[in-house]
């Protein structure tokens, strides 16, 4: 897993919250992804759906949205996961990676709703998926979306906490990071 390169990383050195974080030792707040998942996650009706499933890695395509949306956005949300896991190579691609991020992009300018449900099945795709190209590439994905649109005021801490762990549990010297980048 260190060989994931994780785009946003190059930054981090000049973030004073990421300085105070990295002199504090072990993470001073707690907002664990699987928290998130627990409580605010829709279950499959038709499968025993075990807590790991719920916000671990998944080979495919779901079939409903993670979080409770409306019938119109619950369409929405499954295309714009579908895409993900297309720039992810998780599906055959259709079309070219740069022309997914752009249909990607339109989903969340045009529809806020999808931002959380985006964020929260990136999350999913990049916990204990053992693939590391598409672990990379949903990496990626997530720095993209962050500057789309930020996450809302209640799952940004998690997504937060989410890149932080990443970050410190990976032992990612980012000094050297961005020494090697530069």
């Amino acid at each position: 897993m260190e060989n994931i390169r994780r785009p946003f990383v190059h930054i981090l050195s000049n973030d004073s919250v990421y300085k105070t974080l990295e002199q504090s030792g072990p993470l001073p707040f707690c907002f664990p992804f699987p928290q998130y998942a627990l409580m605010y996650f829709t279950r499959d009706k038709h499968t025993r759906q075990s807590d790991s499933e719920l916000f671990n890695f998944s080979p495919h395509a779901p079939t409903q949205p993670l979080l409770n949306l409306t019938d119109a956005d619950a369409a929405d949300a499954l295309e714009a996961e579908k895409l993900i896991m297309m720039y992810m190579r998780d599906l055959p691609i259709a079309g070219n990676p740069s022309m997914l991020l752009d249909r990607l992009t339109e989903y969340l300018t045009r529809n806020a709703s999808l931002c959380d449900e985006c964020y929260c099945f990136l999350m999913k795709q990049t916990t204990a998926n053992m693939l590391q190209a598409s672990e990379k590439r949903g990496w990626e994905l997530l720095a993209h979306i962050l500057t789309v649109k930020l996450p809302s005021y209640n799952l940004y801490p998690y997504v937060v906490y989410y890149i932080c762990k990443a970050l410190f549990v990976n032992d990612i010297q980012v000094a050297e990071t961005c020494e090697s980048e530069g």
